[in-house]
């Protein structure tokens, strides 16, 4: 099991005082309003991380949500956003990202997340910077969209997919002020019922006995059409 949080451990800790009932998906949890200095592996400190240390929880459905898979929650808002919290209480917390950004403990006001390609790899997020060896070119800044969004997203211009051996488009679809987000909780590439269903149309997929979607054999998946996303 991993080491969880112990407030009598630390010389920094501050009892807010405050009770809050928050919702995360679909995990409901009772919690206090906590303050302690955020470490991070490396050295990286944010002084004064206001957070809610989580004293009882319970589950509304079994899909995984608040079993022993994960222990807490790191935010990545840049600004605050608002969360209703479980009983109509409001969860206003600046996250930790911006706590680095105004706290100026970044070399870059940035953060960088690979994802595992396998269940039993792990991945790496990376603040104030991003490995360079995996990136092939130079950054494309793009701007959020709308411009008054708390979300980490942009605005995806159109979708494309290319056979992979003749190079033939197969779908070329214009997404006009269509809002693309970048979420690090769900792993997913998700589109609308019909996008979705003209891309699978060309990807061999076939129902399944096991899930209410369509997939993929695993043989077929190196010839699989290019998706490529216009920003």
């Amino acid at each position: 099991s991993n080491a969880t949080y112990n407030s009598s451990a630390s010389s920094t800790y501050y009892d807010n005082g405050t009770v809050t009932a928050i919702q995360y998906a679909t995990v409901y949890a009772y919690a206090r309003l906590s303050e302690d200095t955020l470490t991070f592996p490396g050295g990286l400190q944010v002084p004064g991380q206001v957070f809610h240390e989580i004293k009882y929880y319970e589950r509304v459905n079994d899909f995984g949500w608040g079993s022993e898979s994960f222990d807490g929650v790191l935010g990545l808002d840049v600004e605050k956003s608002f969360r209703p919290g479980w009983l109509g209480s409001p969860n206003i917390l600046p996250s930790p990202f911006r706590n680095m950004i105004d706290s100026n403990v970044l070399d870059a006001n940035m953060f960088s997340i690979v994802w595992p390609n396998e269940v039993r790899e792990q991945g790496t997020i990376t603040f104030g910077g991003y490995d360079e060896d995996l990136l092939d070119g130079e950054l494309i800044p793009h701007s959020l969209f709308p411009e008054n969004t708390t979300q980490w997203q942009v605005e995806l211009e159109g979708v494309t997919l290319t056979d992979h051996d003749s190079k033939k488009v197969l779908v070329d679809k214009p997404l006009p002020q269509v809002k693309a987000l970048m979420m690090s909780t769900h792993p997913i590439i998700a589109f609308n019922f019909y996008l979705a269903q003209s891309l699978l149309d060309h990807m061999h997929a076939s129902p399944s006995a096991c899930v209410h979607f369509p997939i993929v054999d695993c043989d077929e998946v190196p010839s699989l059409p290019e998706l490529t996303f216009r920003f």
